[in-house]
């Protein structure tokens, strides 16, 4: 049988399940004779789909023989149906693989946990091969931390039920932690790592954090409010990263011949401009508020980028380059 056919064969079961599971949740008793009346099936087709909810879903259907009819014996009870495209449902499979980036925090056993089940409700007439997945998709993700699973829980339930969270808290290079009370805004995840913005008590202004930082993380049982005002997209405006800071600049980039190629087929950020020049290289500006990981992602090219503006990250680059071939003996 063909991937079309079984695709069209799913979809005529998963239209007779949603009528049934509609009889049924309406609180009508309906039988499988007055199923396979309405629904235009046989009632033998009615009462493999009943046993199925039953035995293989758990659906908790009984019979009320006084009705002659099912009925759910929890009220609020509705039949997990999916009803997907066969894009829909090779994107299901492969998600297992998207699952990979996550594999540093907590979040992907739960998740992992989900697709199980996501994948469970699928009947057997879904043929996509797994091993043809394993074998021709894989996903590489960046060096991430670990995370710690009870600071996890603590940074969730602060930001769901908005309360003070109390951490001690090390910042690179430093010796000792310091702890800090913050109200959590927002969780962002970067390149494998995940930052927390809130609102410092002891800076009195919003910071960012780093959760692989924080250890003995407590939701206190200070509540607040998270102003308003605040939005996460307009929290970092023209970031270039993760850090942020009030001063735009314009960089400028000159990129030579054999990097034009790679440069031109990718967005590197939202307000970029491209100009290719008459040499067959290319100059791309855009705007951002923080040079840090400008300057490490520029540095990252080597000799086939020049920085042209502003002039505080040129300089910057020239001295990590010229300590650099220090290390070398240049």
């Amino acid at each position: 049988m063909s991937d079309h056919t079984e695709l069209r064969k799913l979809k005529t079961q998963f239209y007779r399940w949603l009528l049934i599971d509609e009889m049924i949740a309406a609180g009508r008793y309906p039988n499988a004779q007055s199923m396979s009346v309405e629904i235009e099936v046989s009632s033998r087709t009615i009462k493999r789909d009943i046993e199925y909810f039953r035995d293989m879903i758990g659906a908790p259907i009984a019979y009320d023989r006084a009705r002659r009819g099912y009925y759910y014996t929890e009220a609020n009870y509705r039949l997990p149906l999916l009803l997907m495209q066969e894009s829909e449902i090779f994107s299901i499979f492969l998600a297992e693989k998207v699952l990979a980036q996550y594999r540093n925090t907590p979040l992907y056993q739960s998740l992992k946990t989900v697709f199980e089940k996501l994948t469970g409700y699928l009947p057997d007439t879904v043929s996509i091969p797994t091993n043809m997945l394993q074998d021709n998709f894989s996903m590489f993700t960046e060096p991430a931390p670990e995370l710690d699973q009870a600071v996890w829980q603590a940074v969730f339930n602060a930001l769901r039920d908005s309360l003070t969270l109390s951490f001690d808290y090390r910042n690179p290079g430093r010796s000792e932690a310091i702890r800090r009370n913050v109200d959590p805004y927002h969780v962002v995840c970067y390149r494998g790592e995940w930052y927390l913005i809130g609102f410092c008590h002891y800076g009195k202004a919003e910071r960012i954090y780093a959760l692989s930082r924080m250890r003995n993380a407590v939701a206190t049982a200070s509540s607040f409010s998270r102003p308003a005002t605040f939005n996460a997209e307009e929290y970092f405006g023209n970031h270039f990263g993760i850090f942020r800071g009030e001063e735009e600049y314009q960089v400028q980039l000159h990129f030579c011949v054999e990097a034009a190629p790679y440069v031109l087929e990718r967005k590197w950020h939202h307000t970029e401009v491209k100009e290719g020049q008459a040499d067959g290289s290319v100059m791309l500006t855009f705007s951002t508020n923080h040079l840090f990981e400008v300057k490490r992602w520029v540095l990252s090219w080597g000799k086939e980028v020049t920085v042209i503006a502003p002039l505080e990250l040129r300089e910057d680059v020239q001295r990590e380059l010229a300590a650099a071939a220090r290390n070398y003996g240049g």
